[in-house]
């Protein structure tokens, strides 16, 4: 799991967004302006958009779709949900 925090204050740091993973992330970096984070986890780029982590964070279903590029395809769900029939997850 990575989490971003807030450390404006030293003193009062705020977990502001936290981003799960199954696989540990290998590297990070900001972006020059702040807004995004690049990771590499289990040997794929992805790219984060901080506000929109922070703005989903404990919001699970909102989360996993963003998180998912739109849902697991009926590929991805038989792989990870083996035993159940495939249903959409995210509109």
């Amino acid at each position: 799991m990575l989490q971003l925090w807030d450390i404006t204050d030293a003193n009062a740091p705020t977990r502001i967004a936290s981003v799960d993973d199954d696989k540990s992330v290998n590297a990070l970096a900001f972006s020059p302006d702040k807004h995004t984070l690049a990771t590499t986890i289990g040997g794929r780029l992805r790219l984060w958009d901080i506000k929109q982590i922070s703005a989903l964070s404990g919001h699970v279903q909102q989360w996993s779709c963003y998180a998912t590029g739109g849902g697991l395809s009926p590929e991805e769900w038989l792989a990870e949900v083996p035993g159940i029939a495939y249903r959409r997850s995210c509109p």
